[in-house]
């Protein structure tokens, strides 16, 4: 009988190890890819595709989770190397995809041979497989790490709950050999105190509902911790095709926002730099009087792209001109935000909320000390309730010398009783403010 017992026992550890040994390949399983086609077609992916596409929700295209079941891999191929001609030659998918996206014509990819858009479309279906729900392209080490911890933490919760089961069945097969030995008038201290040991823990009612209520907690936050978080890109890295640092040229260099990205100062968007720009400075700071050997091999990305011989100070030609960044800020087709109307206008007052320097530019206060950074990444949540803390606490300091504010002033002149007026007060909450 007592062997019976271990034997119980044994089965009990054996279950718990399969149970960790299976969980332990579920986190693996993210971070494996099946063979090198996955892994080359992962990085085309990065450098191609992430700016406009996510396997979960639309950007700019479509969602690809599960775009082989939707389309032939023949016809995948050719769509990704030529968009506008199977357009042009009325392919009936391409035109309904065309004017499904409001006639935005897809990039070609014409250098890509046939193998590398295989390679893509293999990573595309491993990543739709494994049902990811996560942007993998984010390198978010900090949601990495939480995930990896929830799973953890139901997987304990899963544990004590078969644990309890296994204690209950031990209970009840121990009050069976009992029953026996006293029916042969034999005594088993061993088994008699184990027994009396599951019979505490199973009637404990007070150990059973702390443990419930624990478990029933932490699902509770968990699932709203997950919900409330769908969206919010925070920390976003994508690898662009070149590696340009800020820390390098804003911090170390002191070269200002707006030499790149002047039309922030006039209009909605911030532009980015055509590659004559970054000439200006890379026809003569090239790779020969570079010592960093990382940096030098990024310059000569630049110039191949351009056609440059720095060496004989001449430009060939080239076909392949332009650098295909990947955008990092993403906000909602439905949200209206004005870079002219915040760092021009409100210059003052965001600086003076977010205590920057009068050397530093209004844009840290949005996309973060960008002078620290080797690349890019997302330094804010972006969120409305983000925006709306930041209207509500944001001083107008400058109502005298903008014709906007005075028309404002003559229109409700109640409002210059008022003290601390705030970006609120002055209809700064209006849906209609960030919302077409």
């Amino acid at each position: 009988m007592v062997f019976r017992f271990f034997s119980c026992i044994s089965r009990l550890f054996i279950y718990i190890f399969f149970i960790f040994f299976l969980s332990f390949n579920s986190l693996k399983s993210h971070e494996l890819s099946n063979d090198g086609s996955i892994e080359n077609g992962k990085s085309l992916f990065k450098n191609n595709c992430s700016s406009c596409h996510s396997f979960h929700r639309k950007l700019t295209g479509p969602k690809l989770q599960d775009i082989s079941k939707k389309y032939s891999e023949e016809w995948l191929i050719k769509w990704i190397y030529n968009s506008s001609l199977m357009i042009q030659n009325g392919d009936l998918d391409a035109i309904k995809i065309y004017k499904e996206y409001n006639e935005l014509l897809m990039p070609s990819f014409t250098y890509l041979s046939n193998q590398e858009i295989k390679n893509i479309i293999k990573y595309i279906d491993h990543e739709s497989n494994n049902k990811i729900i996560i942007d993998k392209l984010s390198n978010n080490v900090e949601k990495k790490e939480n995930y990896y911890i929830d799973l953890l933490l139901i997987l304990l919760i899963a544990i004590l709950l078969f644990i309890f089961l296994i204690l209950y069945k031990i209970r009840n097969r121990l009050s069976l050999i009992l029953f026996k030995s006293s029916q042969s008038s034999h005594k088993n201290n061993l088994i008699l105190t184990l027994y009396n040991f599951t019979k505490i823990f199973i009637y404990n009612k007070k150990a059973l509902l702390i443990m419930l209520l624990f478990s029933s907690l932490y699902l509770l936050i968990f699932v709203c911790n997950t919900i409330w978080n769908i969206g919010i890109d925070q920390y976003y890295q994508p690898q662009q095709p070149i590696n340009f640092s800020h820390k390098t040229h804003v911090g170390i260099n002191n070269i200002d926002c707006r030499y790149c990205h002047n039309e922030a100062w006039k209009g909605k968007n911030a532009n980015l730099p055509s590659l004559n720009i970054c000439m200006n400075c890379h026809n003569v700071v090239d790779g020969e009087n570079i010592k960093s050997d990382k940096s030098k091999k990024e310059i000569e990305k630049l110039h191949k792209m351009v056609g440059f011989d720095s060496l004989n100070q001449v430009y060939t030609k080239n076909d392949n001109f332009n650098i295909e960044w990947i955008k990092i800020h993403n906000l909602p087709d439905f949200a209206y935000f004005n870079h002219a109307q915040h760092v021009v206008l409100g210059e003052k007052s965001i600086k003076k909320l977010y205590g920057l320097k009068s050397n530093e530019p209004v844009c840290y206060a949005c996309h973060g000390n960008v002078s620290t950074m080797n690349e890019m990444y997302q330094a804010k949540k972006l969120t409305m309730s983000w925006c709306i803390e930041c209207h509500k606490q944001a001083e107008i300091l400058n109502f005298d010398n903008n014709e906007y504010y005075k028309n404002l002033i003559n229109i409700h002149k109640n409002i210059i009783n008022m003290n601390n007026v705030k970006v609120a007060d002055i209809g700064g909450l209006e849906c209609s403010s960030c919302h077409y």
